[in-house]
């Protein structure tokens, strides 16, 4: 009997910046090498109907936006929602479900705990294990509930639904097993550029940097960038909608690649060769982005592979599984086994510390790694998402970008891969972009009596900006909505982005806060409380609604109690009642946040 022919064990994932993904993959290649015939694709990439057919289906999704799926699951999504489904459609399966969230969004894994209900209670599946939910905000990050849900489902599998498995005992348990074969090819090739962005992605326009502006003092300690971007051809228009958001897939730095050549030249790799990925399994096929091209080296170092990524536990996989120095080796194993996760933050994730500095950093097993090696060693470049600061009506794309770079206990400063691309961008440069639906969706065509309530310190202006100007091109002077903005940031003359714009709004009434500007820090809370009365009112007596953008550390949390304490102080609501007002405005799409680390 073939190992895995009697187990189908079936992965599906839901992405949208790729997280969910590389989850999938990791679980793929586990269940792989336990003797299990697995495979995974994107929710989409599968037929629906035959899911009937299946028997284990693991689904590994993320949210986005205001818990809404992401994109590759869509339609697998809407079909499983369909009322007209009976109600033991799926009576025959065994199913898992693994979320990955953010706890700093109100409806952490909303799509994961949405579809575990519907798979078990809506259409009969019968679950293997609880619904994961896997948190970027957890001190060890995804991989302290990735990791003991992962062991408890495999166990589940082999004792409620394979018992077999047993008599076959621990198949290649710790081979590690490489995805694809990386070989090389002729020089006569026709050799194709290669880019990490996925193809054909709807609403994606070729645009032209305009303006690449630095809005902060050169002596502020930030860079934020002001970008303009326009169409070459005037007569294409952008289309989106305010709260919607830029996806931009940057590359790799010259440095970086330099270093990547440096650091693998006694393992042969030219930038000049040229290679073809090649399909090993029939359960993971060849990224489509590489599938059937003849690509040159160097071009999948600097636009394919990112250099700059904090490497996950699979590196170290990768690593161990060709070792020799005994060092090396144990300290590879310690790092890669879940018994080691502490360890593993505290060297990578602590630090900050990039896959080009841990690959320097085991020189004797770095030398034993070959082309395959690499493809599962290094991730692809993930599109980052940026808020458009511009309206629909205006004839350019703004993007409000503050440039990544801080200072750990290593001695070279951490820079953020995309804000610095897009910061070295020349004007006059050719980029492709594509717009999506973003987490923020505000009034248009609605009741113009709604009052809109925005809170955005420093570049959260982004969509606050987008959705103001809007307003004030689209509306006649007697049909203005209220609009009430906080802004914050460090300083008035440093940091105050678009300050020479609000004043030209008149039915806007704007609050800011500078924090260093006096003695005592002043946040965007502080002016909340300050507005009470204001706040409360409109939010009570005219039915308004909140719009919350910026970083997830602190402010989310210090805005909403600020609100309810306003709710509570000059609203006549109590403690409970404000509570229950915010969860009720959450669900309603009243209270809606965009927050990033």
């Amino acid at each position: 009997m073939t190992v895995g022919e009697r187990f189908p064990f079936l992965i599906l994932y839901g992405s949208e910046t790729g997280t969910a993904q590389d989850s999938a993959e990791r679980l793929w290649r586990l269940a792989t090498r336990q003797g299990f015939d697995a495979r995974v694709m994107a929710m989409d990439e599968f037929p629906i109907t035959d899911l009937l057919y299946e028997r284990v289906v693991v689904f590994v999704v993320s949210t986005t936006g205001q818990g809404d799926p992401p994109a590759n699951m869509a339609k697998t999504w809407s079909f499983l929602l369909r009322r007209s489904l009976p109600a033991d459609s799926l009576a025959k399966m065994w199913v898992a479900v693994l979320g990955l969230g953010d706890s700093s969004y109100a409806k952490f894994n909303f799509v994961a705990k949405k579809l575990h209900r519907r798979l078990t209670q809506g259409l009969g599946a019968t679950a293997l294990c609880p619904v994961g939910l896997a948190d970027d905000q957890h001190d060890l990050g995804p991989s302290a509930v990735i990791d003991p849900w992962t062991i408890d489902l495999l166990d589940h599998v082999k004792t409620k639904v394979y018992p077999d498995m047993s008599q076959m005992g621990n198949l290649g348990n710790h081979e590690f097993i490489l995805r694809w074969k990386a070989t090389k090819v002729s020089d006569g090739a026709k050799v194709s550029e290669v880019s990490a962005s996925p193809s054909n992605q709807p609403n994606s326009y070729e645009v032209l940097l305009s303006s690449n502006q630095r809005v902060t003092p050169d002596d502020h300690f930030q860079d934020v960038r002001l970008l303009k971007m326009r169409l070459p051809k005037a007569e294409k228009k952008f289309s989106y909608s305010p709260g919607d958001v830029v996806y931009v897939t940057p590359s790799n730095s010259t440095e970086d690649v330099d270093k990547f050549f440096d650091l693998f030249g006694e393992n042969g790799f030219l930038r000049s060769n040229i290679l073809k990925l090649e399909q090993k399994y029939s359960g993971v096929s060849v990224p489509s982005q590489l599938s059937g091209k003849s690509f040159n080296l160097e071009s999948c170092v600097r636009n394919y592979w990112d250099l700059n990524v904090i490497p996950s536990r699979s590196v170290f996989e990768v690593l161990a599984s060709v070792a020799e120095d005994e060092l090396e080796k144990e300290k590879l194993i310690e790092l890669s086994s879940p018994a080691g996760t502490q360890e593993l933050y505290d060297y990578c994730n602590r630090p900050r510390r990039t896959v080009l500095e841990v690959l320097a950093d085991f020189p004797h097993s770095r030398s034993h790694l070959t082309l395959d090696h690499l493809f599962d060693l290094l991730k692809i470049i993930r599109p980052r998402a940026f808020s458009i600061a511009s309206s629909p009506l205006e004839d350019e794309l703004l993007l409000l970008v503050a440039v990544v770079e801080y200072k750990t206990r290593l001695k070279a400063p951490r820079l953020g891969l995309c804000s610095n691309w897009l910061k070295n961008l020349p004007e006059g440069a050719n980029l492709t972009v594509w717009i999506k639906k973003g987490s923020l969706r505000f009034p248009l065509g609605a009741d113009q009596k709604t009052p809109v309530i925005m809170i955005g310190p420093g570049t959260g202006v982004a969509p606050m900006r987008s959705y103001i100007i809007t307003e004030h091109l689209r509306s006649t002077d007697d049909r203005k909505r209220p609009l009430i903005l906080f802004f914050g940031c460090r300083n008035q003359n440093a940091d105050f982005f678009f300050s020479h714009e609000w004043s030209n709004i008149h039915n806007l009434e704007l609050f800011t806060a500078f924090s260093r500007d006096q003695p005592q820090k002043i946040y965007v809370q502080h002016k909340i409380i300050q507005q009470k009365e204001q706040v409360s009112k409109r939010l009570l007596a005219d039915k308004g609604v909140v719009f919350v953008a910026g970083n997830s550390k602190d402010m989310p949390e210090a805005v909403s109690a600020a609100i309810k304490r306003c709710l509570i102080e000059t609203g006549g609501l109590s403690e409970k009642e404000a509570d229950d007002w915010l969860v009720q405005a959450i669900k309603d799409n009243c209270y809606q946040q965009e927050v990033w680390n």
